[in-house]
């Protein structure tokens, strides 16, 4: 009787070595380094995932959307309770390692034959039913996968916080583009309409011909069109932008030009590919590696005994008033062990493909790092291409600029046809439009740069000593 305390404190405390392998991280499949140039270690301080999307993104438009798009999003409420869900399992799984005590009692009342004597009886127990010792690992395998599934979720939400960060910059600068677009559509019908009323007055004149005015008036119409096209893209657009951020709001700030220097903020380069270990994409799907890794202790430990153990501790009286009494006091102590002989190869097949699912594992977490790599990769050399374009396409403009007037003057001293200056204007018209895509672009690949190197998740930048604050969270 003394002994049973002791026995329902070991059966708490019970546990054993686990039967999973040891995990390695697999290596980097990727180069040792990034394509870019080595920096100074002082610029490294700060890594791009440090850097607060607030200090990168200083448009105080795309501000406002970020930070209310981060509360209304509903991909990412989704995502916190997918962690919410992830974290209650791993409870559960916890609880199956514990041993769960019952406690019942009853109240019997009997007669045996006609006029016989009434029997009264009150029983009181309490106890653990039916536990499995965890001798071989199993259960704290099976604990150790559900944790790692947590953690993978847990990342799997600062990937879609720092994607949805993402995903309303470029919603935004494709906006703000196309806003610019519709104003250069506009300024420049207002420009073509003015040029076929002087063709038309110059017609009535007789200083033109009915084909100048034909051509200009088809000029007309064309950038009709394109104001028309340019309207459409901007609801378009705008209504996008509504649906990432989870309801239209009107941001009090004025943004900034397309053309701005001051749009996005300054990256570090020349980082190792090792920053790609702690970008939460890489770090769910090694999370999802360890999980699979885990699960074939399991596996393992199911080709061994299962030893469970059921214990009572009660009392057993006729009287009420003896019930708690010591005479009255019961308990009992049973074991049993159940031994796998034949399963029709169930135990062996379950294990096999707790093997395969590992492998398949380590094949998704080297494409995380390796489709990671490529597009921080592609991001950094990109960036002086893109730069060239946008000189070149800035020049271009220029150029075209001057080729309108040398046409407008050669026409207007009867020199050249009215042709020239139609195409002359379209050339024109088609550099600015190509300007502001290479803006585009050129934004565009800095907002991926930034988020391949994990940046978006913090609000304020983290530096390097500090404690990381928490991400903001959607409500």
């Amino acid at each position: 009787m003394r002994k049973l305390p002791l026995y329902m404190v070991l059966t708490a405390v019970l546990s054993a070595c686990s039967m999973a392998p040891d995990y390695q991280r697999p290596p980097l499949p990727v180069a040792d380094s990034f394509p870019s140039e080595p920096v100074k270690a002082e610029e490294l301080q700060v890594k791009a995932a440090q850097i607060g999307w607030k200090e990168y993104f200083k448009d105080p438009r795309l501000q406002e959307y970020i930070g209310a798009a981060l509360i209304n999003n509903r991909d990412l409420r989704i995502a916190m309770l997918n962690v919410e869900q992830a974290r209650l399992s791993y409870n559960i799984t916890i609880s199956d390692r514990l041993p769960g005590i019952n406690a019942q009692g009853g109240y019997s009342r009997s007669q045996q034959g006609n006029g016989g004597p009434i029997n009264s009886g009150y029983q009181i127990n309490a106890g653990i039913s039916a536990f499995e010792l965890d001798f071989f690992g199993k259960y704290a395998s099976l604990s150790d996968a559900a944790k790692a599934k947590y953690l993978a979720t847990v990342e799997g939400q600062k990937g879609a916080h720092i994607s949805l960060v993402a995903q309303v910059a470029r919603s935004y600068i494709q906006l703000r583009t196309a806003e610019e677009q519709l104003n250069l559509s506009r300024i420049t019908m207002r420009t073509y309409n003015d040029s076929y009323q002087l063709v038309k007055q110059q017609v009535e004149a007789g200083i033109a011909n009915d084909l100048d005015l034909a051509q200009a008036e088809a000029q007309l119409y064309s950038s009709k069109v394109s104001v028309a096209a340019a309207e459409k893209a901007v609801v378009q657009l705008n209504n996008a932008l509504d649906l990432v951020v989870g309801k239209a709001i009107k941001p009090a700030a004025k943004g900034y030009a397309i053309s701005s220097q001051n749009i996005l903020g300054k990256l570090p380069a020349g980082l190792p590919s090792e920053v790609l270990l702690a970008h939460p994409d890489v770090m769910a799907a090694e999370y999802q590696l360890m999980s699979a890794n885990a699960d074939i202790g399991a596996a393992r430990a199911a080709f061994f005994p299962s030893i469970s153990l059921t214990t009572t501790i009660g009392s057993m009286s006729t009287d009420f008033s003896d019930l708690f009494k010591g005479p009255s006091q019961t308990w009992s102590f049973a074991p049993s062990i159940s031994i796998p002989i034949f399963n029709w190869g169930k135990i062996k097949s379950n294990y096999d493909l707790s093997q395969v699912r590992k492998e398949s594992s380590i094949a998704s977490y080297e494409k995380a790092i390796q489709t990671a790599f490529m597009n921080v990769a592609n991001g950094l050399q990109s960036q002086q291409p893109l730069q060239r374009q946008l000189g070149a396409q800035i020049k271009l403009v220029s150029t075209t600029k001057e080729s309108l007037r040398l046409a407008q003057l050669l026409y207007d001293n009867g020199i050249a046809s009215y042709l020239n200056v139609l195409d002359a204007q379209r050339s024109h018209f088609q550099a600015r439009t190509g300007l502001l895509s290479t803006y585009q672009e050129k934004i565009l690949n800095g907002i991926d740069l930034y988020t391949a190197l994990g940046g978006g998740l913090y609000e304020d930048t983290v530096n390097a000593q500090s404690d990381e604050p928490m991400f903001v969270e959607a409500k």
